[in-house]
């Protein structure tokens, strides 16, 4: 998900040029730079975790993920460069993981679009397709169909908190369909639901 917002974004083509952003990105230019984190990858869950390395690195990303960051790069009305060794995967790969930001991710501070308009809709959309998962699982891994799916998601969709006013002013505006992620605690009890709205039309008889 952080790949197709990342390339929707308009200012994809500044965040490329940036060269303080090139700098802080450094590390991730390296085929043998490591990201390890326990909390956040696993070797169940995630395609390009390398077990002997405990980490995901930058080859492997490209191997799970190139193909679609150059299915997603092909769709701009202005391409970018999208090889391996290009800055668009590089800064692919500095935002997978973990989106809560640590001491060495404090380069996102420099344009706060990258975290209000890549990182936090990812995040959102990425709860949608985790249900597809589950539903769909062979049409969502072709590239064109979650293409497609995000892009209609993203009209359709209103994904937010209940406590968010995205959320009451999309229900006061009849919005066809709206998901969120409810916390619920009861009687020692403590999991999160997945919460979808849909807008039906009733209809009524009068009998006399």
């Amino acid at each position: 998900c952080i790949i197709y917002f990342l390339v929707q974004s308009p200012k994809l083509h500044g965040w490329l040029e940036d060269t303080s952003m090139q700098d802080a990105l450094q590390s991730y230019t390296k085929w043998h730079h490591i990201e390890r984190d326990p909390q956040v990858f696993s070797v169940k869950i995630d395609e390009d975790y390398v077990h002997c390395l405990q980490g995901v690195t930058r080859a492997s990303f490209c191997n799970v993920h190139l193909e679609w960051v150059q299915y997603c790069a092909g769709k701009m009305e202005t391409p970018v460069p999208s090889d391996e060794d290009s800055t668009l995967v590089t800064l692919a790969y500095a935002l997978s993981g973990d989106f809560r930001i640590a001491a060495k991710d404090e380069w996102v501070f420099a344009d706060m679009d990258l975290l209000q308009k890549v990182v936090a809709p990812a995040v959102r959309m990425s709860l949608k397709l985790h249900q597809d998962h589950f539903t769909c699982l062979e049409e969502t891994e072709e590239a064109a169909v979650l293409y497609e799916a995000i892009t209609s998601y993203r009209s359709s969709l209103v994904i937010c908190h209940e406590s968010d006013p995205a959320w009451r002013k999309a229900v006061l505006s009849s919005r066809d369909t709206l998901l969120t992620l409810r916390h619920m605690m009861d009687e020692g009890t403590d999991e999160y639901k997945i919460i979808m709205l849909y807008k039906r039309h009733l209809s009524f008889k009068v009998i006399k």
